[in-house]
């Protein structure tokens, strides 16, 4: 009994320690509480302050922004900056060849220049040549009036070489001017190869097979994404009125670019037909005059022009003067500095050069107004079959030549100020 006891009386002080020490805890806990409560007020307070500025503010590619400054004009320098960035291809007046106040080594007297079978490494003696070129628009939503001048520059782009290889293929090609200049305008726009439609692959694999992988998707898609997550934030509802409200003419020509995509990948015969997305007539007239078309110093020693009566359809003609090595010109700039020279002496460049040189000009148009700019390759066909068989003859006022070539003809005729002559390389004049 008495065991009993002691083992109750145990318990029972047992329990009643338990239960002081469970009161101080919960005493010191309250107290705690009561202590910490302003610093709890404040975690909540900074909490909702983080959520409520996070939904003030808007991310997109690689950075946020506030709400209130995320607005229609910062959308479009951000899409203006991939433009300039990114794009596959750009031709701007930054890009400009010096300009030569006056042609040095007195009046232009031209030879026509027949490059057809020339070994690149043959070297081109000094001289002046004229030398006809068919061209491509590049790039921009505009007209493509008869008659205007332009100044030489260099184009740029992510896509540049692959350009550029485009005109120097299509120099000895038979694919028509159509079809080449749809597959530049589908270059330029960034397409890829995967997107373009079954006959312009072809064209791809048989004039510049080994830059097919480099028709990749990127540029655009990047456009879109950029697109998709501003338009929902800032209301828009349309890419095209919000590209050429913001964006004026590089806007027009973006969506165009857009539209180029969109028929390739829909795949139908209307691929052949991008020239009513770019090419418009809205009456720009032609500046006139082409013959006071400026010269611009694009190497050592080496000038050129290009001059036309005709548009982006026509051929027009580069003309080319080639210094002799021992003389020296120096100082003969307007005053615009220009783009760095080409690296090519004149004294000493190849076929292969020269055709580096004329693959990668641009021809900017004179003035602001919104004209196309054009690129270039040699038209090796025309000195063949069109201007030995028939350009002396128009000169002596015998005949008239036929198509395209009209206008390039009344401008050599006049430059010529005599019956033309023809210069094709010799075997001679081969660069070891």
């Amino acid at each position: 009994m008495n065991s009993t006891k002691k083992v109750f009386s145990y318990s029972l002080l047992s329990l009643l320690l338990f239960n002081n020490i469970l009161t101080f805890h919960q005493k010191a806990i309250g107290s705690q509480s009561i202590t910490d409560k302003p610093n709890l007020e404040k975690s909540l307070l900074e909490e909702q302050n983080r959520i409520a500025q996070g939904q003030k503010r808007i991310c997109l590619r690689s950075f946020c922004i506030d709400k209130s400054s995320f607005t229609e004009t910062f959308l479009a320098k951000q899409i203006r900056v991939l433009v300039e960035q990114n794009a596959p291809v750009t031709a701007n007046s930054n890009n400009l060849y010096p300009l030569v106040s006056s042609l040095p080594g007195g009046s232009f007297r031209p030879n026509i220049l027949d490059l057809e079978g020339a070994s690149p490494k043959q070297i081109l003696p000094a001289g002046d040549y004229v030398i006809p070129v068919k061209v491509y628009s590049l790039q921009r939503v505009a007209s493509s009036p008869n008659g205007h001048r332009y100044l030489l520059g260099r184009y740029g782009g992510s896509r540049k070489e692959v350009l550029a290889a485009l005109n120097r293929s299509a120099a000895s090609s038979d694919v028509s001017q159509k079809d080449l200049q749809n597959l530049s305008w589908a270059v330029q726009a960034g397409a890829s190869y995967k997107d373009m439609p079954a006959e312009m692959q072809a064209l791809v694999n048989k004039l510049i097979p080994q830059y097919r992988s480099a028709l990749k998707p990127g540029w655009w898609e990047e456009i879109e994404q950029l697109w998709n997550q501003s338009s929902q934030a800032l209301h828009l509802h349309s890419l095209q009125e919000f590209l050429t409200r913001n964006l004026g003419d590089t806007g027009r020509s973006l969506f165009a670019m857009k539209q180029v995509r969109d028929r390739l990948v829909a795949k139908g015969g209307n691929w052949r037909n991008l020239a009513d997305l770019f090419l418009i007539n809205d009456g720009t007239a032609g500046a006139g005059n082409v013959l006071e078309t400026p010269w611009s110093q694009v190497g050592e020693g080496v000038y050129a022009r290009f001059v036309t009566e005709g548009n982006a359809n026509d051929t027009g003609l580069l003309q080319l003067r080639i210094m002799d090595g021992k003389v020296a010109q120096k100082g003969m700039t307007n005053g615009n500095k220009g783009i760095p020279l080409l690296p090519i002496i004149a004294r000493a460049m190849t076929v292969y050069e020269l055709y580096q040189i004329i693959t990668t000009l641009v021809a900017l148009p004179e003035g602001n107004k919104n004209i196309q700019p054009l690129t270039m390759s040699p038209d090796l066909f025309s000195v063949t079959k069109d201007l030995v068989e028939i350009g002396i003859k128009f000169c002596e006022r015998r005949s008239a030549p036929r198509g395209r070539l009209l206008k390039a003809m009344n401008i050599l005729c006049s430059i010529a100020g005599e019956t033309p002559r023809i210069t094709k390389l010799k075997v001679k004049e081969f660069h070891h």
